[in-house]
């Protein structure tokens, strides 16, 4: 998936969210083009590694790395990794962004974590 994404420091709770050695996290929101969500936090060092750094814009590559079972809902989760293709200046971005459209976000599957008893309908036969 390609898109184009705005980036920024990720907070929690109004401080930025660190990582173990310390890095804050990066948000990155999607601006038009296919995307695995509408804002994709990656950690810190992560992004420091793959060359995001917060209030920038990019032309952003994501791949399908996997699934994880989210720890609060249960729900199949599907995992990216990201890479920045190009860092675009915002001149470069307004044009290419002009006449697009919003982002096509890949929706996430929906796993049961109970299963349902059959209603009963109060009728015999």
């Amino acid at each position: 998936m390609i898109f184009i994404g705005s980036t920024e420091t990720f907070n929690k709770d109004g401080e930025p969210k660190l990582d173990k050695n310390d890095k804050p996290a990066v948000a990155v929101r999607a601006l038009t083009g296919d995307a695995p969500r509408g804002l994709n936090v990656i950690a810190g060092t992560v992004a420091e590694n793959a060359g995001f750094q917060p209030q920038e814009m990019y032309l952003i590559d994501a791949q399908e790395s996997g699934e994880y079972p989210d720890p609060e809902t249960g729900e199949l989760m599907k995992s990216y990794n990201f890479n920045v293709l190009k860092k675009l200046e915002l001149d470069v971005a307004w044009s290419m962004l002009r006449g697009c459209t919003a982002p096509k976000l890949v929706h996430q599957p929906k796993v049961r974590t109970a299963q349902a008893e059959p209603a009963e309908l109060g009728t015999s036969l």
